[in-house]
């Protein structure tokens, strides 16, 4: 006997696959807003270079404690700078997959994402179902 490899079951009817063009274009639109968003505020702190992005460190001042200030900030911005670089990576697998017509199928289960879930994270991967048995 075959068991499905996910929570959800393993196999989708090819209508599953089906989001309406509106739909499909208002998440697009709102993944493009998105991504433009975080590439600037990634090039606020951040020089992007052949691998990723490099925070960057301004020296003002010819005191310890400005140095000190300038340390704490860069500390702060190279969390940040990778917190809105794995997002912007997000965005990118999203519109990827929107332009390979593979947009809204869960990873795990191969079934439709729920559109209400695409439409509060439309960079979500997985559905509602592989979401919470992930979670456990």
């Amino acid at each position: 006997m075959h068991s499905p490899a996910s929570p959800c079951e393993s196999r989708r009817a090819d209508s599953d696959y089906i989001m309406s063009k509106s739909s499909l274009n208002k998440i697009k639109k709102q993944l493009l807003e998105q991504k433009e968003r975080l590439e600037k505020e990634v090039g606020e702190i951040a020089k992007k270079g052949k691998r990723g992005f490099r925070v960057l460190f301004k020296s003002f001042g010819s005191k310890d404690d400005d140095h000190a200030a300038n340390v704490a900030r860069m500390d702060k911005n190279i969390s940040l700078e990778r917190s809105l670089e794995k997002s912007l990576i997000e965005v990118d697998k999203a519109l990827e997959k929107v332009k390979q017509g593979k947009y809204g199928i869960c990873e795990i289960c191969n079934k439709k994402i729920e559109e209400q879930r695409l439409e509060i994270l439309p960079t979500a991967s997985i559905c509602m179902k592989c979401g919470k048995a992930r979670k456990g």
